[in-house]
């Protein structure tokens, strides 16, 4: 039997289901022609060809599907995807100029996006893609920018908020997936912003006009495609140059730089993890606390590819920015707190599933992570190590930072030592509940372990 995915059951025209492991695509025939001149036009052709859309092939089940079919397309298969409250500014930015780009190239051919939802995109091999095949409507001349409110909502309005609130508020996206009230948008900003033209005309202005909109009128009315095409531009020159606004004194984006304890210790560290990761080859590797990724970028040449997980969003920033022009594609960078991983959200709590339930690790890379975890935030190394078995298929490369460490030090010096069961004894106690043993190198320079385990 075929079954939607929870995240599919808004669109009639079709939906997304998985069968035998990969995922497919149901067009419906009410949405037929929107998808023969989607496919006829040239429009697929350009968009995959600028990848700035997920391609996909036709193909047919050996099995019946709904009587209402008119195709079932095999998408190219993305190995994970990532939501927007993991997203840094930048990301948010990059996806916000694909969607106006889209929209140019779409408007050319005379179809446009009729929504504006950013959960219709996520990062694929460095770059944002749009992965929702059955947006594109036609477009009629002197019709309204109908997705016009939406876009304000949910991919302007968290913009605005973390280039003038700061980047945290990507994460509060999670509690409003269907977008933040222009209303609750506007009242967030400060006074400076009504001299911004972008944020009064399409924030405080959009938010004062609906509020006294007549029932049954139309947004953007009086508009045609020049108009929305001269919209769009404004829009886009207006953000292209934004940078982010840090929500905090930068802790960790010069880690590797300014705050690591020698180089001879990341050095040497280095020299570890490329040869373990070198003999493992993992399918899909893990880093969790990746810092500015300079162990993710390591791993992706042994790798399928990398989730790099880092809670700092200035970290994930850097990292993105720096890499995402080059040739390394095979690394997705997330904002993600291991102590508050992304919950499962929307309709049944399934619409758009928890981080957990995405990540499928092959190899799990958690270096100078487990003090943080354990002395920082009071978790107990069982719980820890249960964690990563329930995370990872075959191999966990973990750092063990001894409690007379310099670091740990400095984090006892202002509370109490309440860590009694913190210890190297306690760690490898816990993790051989779960894991094996395959290799350990200690670094003496600065008496930290490193643990190559492998899953029982």
């Amino acid at each position: 039997m075929i079954n939607a995915i929870p995240s599919s059951y808004r669109d009639p025209g079709g939906f997304v289901f998985k069968y035998d492991g990969l995922f497919y695509r149901i067009i419906k025939y009410n949405y037929q022609k929107e998808y023969d001149f989607l496919m006829s036009s040239g429009l697929y052709e350009e968009l995959v060809s600028k990848k700035l859309l997920i391609s996909h092939r036709e193909y047919v089940l050996p099995e019946q599907v709904e009587p209402d079919t008119y195709k079932t397309i095999l998408p190219e298969q993305i190995h994970f995807i990532s939501y927007p409250y993991e997203w840094c500014f930048d990301q948010w930015k990059d996806v916000l100029l694909a969607f106006l780009e889209i929209n140019r190239i779409s408007l050319s051919y005379g179809l446009i996006l009729k929504d504006a939802t950013p959960f219709n995109f996520t990062f694929h091999k460095g770059k944002p893609v749009f992965i929702d095949t059955l947006s594109f409507s036609f477009y009629k001349e002197g019709k309204p920018w109908l997705a016009y409110r939406q876009f304000c909502e949910s991919l302007l309005g968290p913009l605005v908020l973390m280039k003038y609130n700061g980047a945290l508020w990507s994460s509060e996206f999670a509690s409003s997936i269907n977008g933040f009230p222009l209303t609750f948008i506007s009242k967030q900003l400060s006074w400076k912003t009504y001299f911004k033209p972008i944020v009064l005309i399409h924030i405080h202005l959009h938010a004062k006009y609906s509020s006294h909109q007549i029932s049954g009128k139309k947004g953007t009315s009086g508009m045609n495609k020049s108009k929305i095409l001269a919209l769009m531009e404004f829009i886009r020159q207006a953000i292209v140059e934004w940078n982010p606004l840090s929500d905090r004194v930068k802790n960790w984006n010069d880690y590797y730089t300014t705050k690591i304890i020698s180089q001879s210790y990341l050095t040497e560290k280095e020299e570890i993890v490329e040869y373990w990761i070198r003999y493992i080859k993992p399918s899909q590797l893990v880093d969790f606390g990746a810092n500015t990724g300079n162990f993710s970028i390591i791993a992706a040449q042994y790798s399928e590819s990398v989730i790099s997980v880092e809670s700092d969003s200035d970290c994930v920033n850097k990292f993105y920015c720096a890499n995402k022009n080059k040739s390394i594609q095979k690394i997705t960078p997330i904002v993600a707190d291991i102590m508050q991983l992304s919950p499962g959200v929307g309709w049944d709590n399934m619409e758009r599933m928890p981080l957990v339930k995405r990540i499928h690790a092959d190899t799990v890379l958690a270096l100078a992570l487990i003090h943080h975890l354990c002395i920082g935030s009071n978790l107990p190394i069982g719980l820890f190590a249960s964690f990563i078995s329930s995370i990872v298929q075959r191999y966990a490369i973990i750092e063990f930072i001894p409690k007379t460490d310099p670091k740990i030090q400095e984090m006892l010096a202002s509370r109490y030592d309440i860590f009694q069961n913190y210890s190297e004894a306690e760690f490898v106690k816990q993790f051989e509940e779960y894991f094996e043993l395959e290799d350990i190198r200690i670094i003496a320079s600065v008496n930290r372990t490193l643990y190559l385990w492998r899953k029982k």
